[in-house]
């Protein structure tokens, strides 16, 4: 396992560190700078009903590298996952990680989600709605998983069009 898990990261870094050195000119020009710092974190507004948001912008260009709904924030191998993934698809790292201590004071990331909490608002009033009408008991982990089933792919959609937005 560590011998894999070294030539990942081997790979990872070689292939980061290589497209920072091949683009370095391209990318000052650009507005678009994707290999500056990089802010990950997490929101919790829909955590009570088993929805957990993942997101992560560079703190340079403002861009959304990814926005992922999953069950937990508190697996890093979720975070590991959706880092590695932006990694091979850019072809490239971060010079530099910050990521949300559990305190709200990233404000890039806060900024971020000030746009998209009209949208987590929403799913928090439908979720309100079913649980006031007895359709949905919150701490019951059956029904976080029915709500999990039906709506996971529906919020996963929306945020993938929030980002191309």
């Amino acid at each position: 396992m560590a011998a894999y898990r070294y030539r990942l990261m081997n790979r990872v870094l070689c292939k980061g560190f290589y497209k920072k050195k091949t683009q370095k000119a391209q990318l000052r020009d650009d507005n678009d700078v994707l290999f500056g710092v990089t802010t990950l974190v997490w929101n919790d507004k829909l955590k009570p009903y088993g929805f957990c948001l993942h997101g992560c912008i560079n703190g340079y260009s403002r861009r959304c590298m990814w926005l992922h709904v999953g069950t937990t924030n508190k697996d890093a191998a979720v975070v590991a996952t959706l880092y590695l993934n932006t990694v091979n698809q850019l072809e490239g790292c971060p010079q530099l990680v910050r990521s949300d201590p559990g305190t709200e004071n990233v404000v890039r990331i806060e900024a971020f989600w000030s746009h998209l909490r009209p949208t987590v608002v929403w799913w928090i009033g439908v979720f309100q709605e079913m649980a006031a009408h007895g359709d949905l008991e919150v701490g019951n982990f059956l029904h976080k998983g029915i709500l999990r089933f039906c709506f996971m792919p529906i919020i996963r959609q929306q945020l993938l069009e929030f980002m191309e937005d």
